[in-house]
């Protein structure tokens, strides 16, 4: 069988059989069977059920207050999706040492 369909991204596409072969054993018996129909089907990618994107920053204390720039922060996203990017808008502040949320 030969379809001539694919789908790489989020989504659905009719899946359109071209061509096929009949073997018995070894034996094409394509010819054989001059009836056969072919059925529409459809490919599907599913999304995954969901993101977990993360954003973390650090610097040295320096008694100035951190802001996260593109240098300074490391962005991770869950599960990881080859070929993708995330874009982070981040707001808040820290000015001593410790953490935020």
């Amino acid at each position: 069988m030969s379809a001539a369909s694919t789908q790489t991204e989020v989504g659905t596409c009719d899946n359109v059989i071209v061509s096929h072969k009949i073997y018995k054993g070894e034996q094409d018996v394509t010819a054989n069977f001059s009836n056969v129909k072919y059925a529409k089907g459809t490919l599907m990618v599913k999304s995954t059920e969901s993101l977990t994107i993360t954003a973390a920053a650090k610097k040295t204390y320096d008694g100035t207050p951190l802001t996260a720039t593109a240098a300074n922060t490391t962005v991770t996203i869950e599960p990881a999706l080859s070929g993708y990017t995330a874009e982070v808008t981040m707001t808040g502040s820290l000015t001593d040492a410790g953490s935020t949320d």
